[in-house]
């Protein structure tokens, strides 16, 4: 007779049996054209539920009825777990081989081209990007004229509400880069579209080629790093549908650390202010990067280094900002605190303080919402800076990346204000980390977008936090309660690159 725990340890050996059995299925070509389908399907039944131009007159070229109401949800939701499956089942190309540079890229382009040609789906921001291109190619200054500028065009109503009379919290390079591209085609919405998509198609591909040298630099899977960075739903959705300016940013923080390997100190400073120039969690990896070297350094080397950095650092900055002709708006306090004031219940700090605040409420104790996430944002931006500092103090033996990739997740998971392509700054850093086979990562990119829904909303009528409070506390609870978070560090310093 078989014990309890036999029994249960058999039962686990089967359902995994049977979990290797289905993914090894699908994966192949099988796993690549049911990307393909569930990618079409995404798009045609988003064509109603998407975040679809505004007024709902202007017609996406691309918009095939597949249902109202329950039914198009339905179709939807099918597909999204389509598109998740057929990406998971593709990573047993990476065990046994079949995947490889070139396949990467095919199933790239038949998984994108939905994506590509269809209505932006589960966020707004595109529109964003494309009325601060146009205020810059009118002649306004974006960090001082909101969209709302613009007059009551259609750009404007398909923009987020919350971002309508927001000035820009991009830094100059993006403005630059809106500025060239408002000079194509800026008498057409769906014109612009494609060409934001266009220009963050070339941000993956620049993503992907500084990705793959430093996968093989630091001795992991390049291919593994690839599948769950391009492939991913979390890329494919964010860059490719909406173009998130994300993308530019880590294309140039990877070929920054890549020239930081290579010895070319000075070279990878100026890369990554460039991208710190694009979005500010930059500026954390040059941070990480500098004291890595001092920690390695003595004397009067340590003043030369600091030098170094802050030199090479400014004059890419200076550049950027006199190029972009728009002074220093971009890098006041009050730009920097745009991102962090728009509050969304995704984000893990604000869903626990509506989730107990809703509790409180029922219990009838008089604390309001606002007391509660003001209290949550400031315990979990003293958790990050606790994080920050503990890794810090792992510069003195380990790898910079690793440590940097760690940080930017706490920071992400930690901030005043998370978007689920947040996520994409760690996930891209750790897959070239031993880090690369961490089932959380996996988990993020495979699922993170759909935190929001697909008109760019917060999923269940901004209810979410029901669910995401949970999961949040239940994950912390694991992490510090079984001491898997050291367990976690303590490999990862053991095995990481140095």
């Amino acid at each position: 007779m078989r014990g309890p725990a036999q029994r249960d340890t058999l039962r686990e050996l089967v359902v995994k049996l049977q979990i290797n059995r289905l993914r090894s299925w699908l994966s192949g070509w099988s796993a690549v054209f049911l990307g393909a389908l569930s990618g079409f399907g995404i798009v045609l039944s988003s064509s109603q539920l998407g975040a679809i131009p505004r007024p709902h007159s202007y017609k996406w070229f691309l918009s095939i009825q597949v249902g109202t109401g329950a039914l198009a949800h339905l179709y939807l939701y099918l597909s999204i777990i389509g598109f998740v499956l057929a990406w998971w089942a593709l990573g047993a190309g990476v065990e046994s081989g079949w995947l490889t540079v070139k396949r990467i890229a095919i199933t790239f382009l038949a998984w994108a081209t939905p994506f590509f040609l269809g209505v932006p789906v589960f966020s707004r921001d595109i529109y964003s990007y494309i009325a601060q291109g146009d205020l810059v190619h009118r002649g306004l200054n974006p960090y001082l004229s909101a969209p709302s500028a613009l007059g009551n065009t259609n750009i404007l109503q398909s923009i987020a509400s919350v971002w309508r009379d927001t000035p820009s919290p991009y830094g100059p390079l993006l403005t630059m880069h809106g500025h060239l591209l408002s000079y194509i085609d800026g008498n057409s919405l769906i014109a612009q579209v494609l060409v934001y998509r266009a220009a963050a198609f070339l941000g993956i591909v620049a993503l992907g080629l500084a990705l793959v040298p430093l996968a093989k630099r630091r001795k992991v899977d390049p291919i593994r790093a690839l599948w769950l960075v391009t492939l991913s739903p979390l890329l494919i959705i964010s860059v490719v549908s909406t173009a998130h300016n994300d993308v530019y940013m880590l294309a140039l923080v990877i070929g920054g650390v890549l020239l930081a390997d290579h010895g070319h100190r000075r070279s990878a400073y100026c890369a990554l202010a460039l991208a710190a120039t694009i979005k500010a969690p930059a500026f954390a990896v040059i941070g990480f990067i500098l004291v890595h070297e001092l920690i390695r350094s003595r004397g009067l080397q340590r003043l030369w280094l600091i030098v170094e950095a802050g030199v090479m650092s400014a004059i890419s900055i200076v550049g950027a900002t006199w190029l972009a002709g728009f002074g220093w708006f971009w890098a006041t306090p009050a730009a920097f605190k745009i991102p962090t004031s728009i509050r969304t219940v995704i984000t893990p700090s604000i869903a626990v303080g509506s989730f107990f605040a809703q509790i409180l409420r029922a219990l009838q104790v008089p604390i309001s919402r606002h007391v509660l996430v003001s209290y949550f944002e400031g315990v979990f931006g003293l958790l990050a800076i606790a994080l920050c500092i503990y890794l810090l103090k792992k510069l003195g033996r380990h790898d910079f990346l690793f440590v940097s990739g760690l940080a930017l997740l706490g920071i992400s998971l930690l901030s005043p204000s998370l978007w689920p392509w947040y996520y994409l700054w760690a996930i891209a850093i750790l897959s070239a980390t031993h880090l690369q086979r961490w089932t959380t990562l996996a988990v993020l990119a495979g699922l993170a977008t759909f935190l929001a829904g697909a008109g760019g909303s917060p999923m269940l009528g901004g209810n979410s936090f029901y669910v995401t409070a949970p999961i949040v506390l239940a994950g912390l609870w694991y992490f510090i309660r079984t001491g898997h978070a050291q367990s976690l560090f303590e490999q990862g310093f053991a095995d990481d690159h140095d």
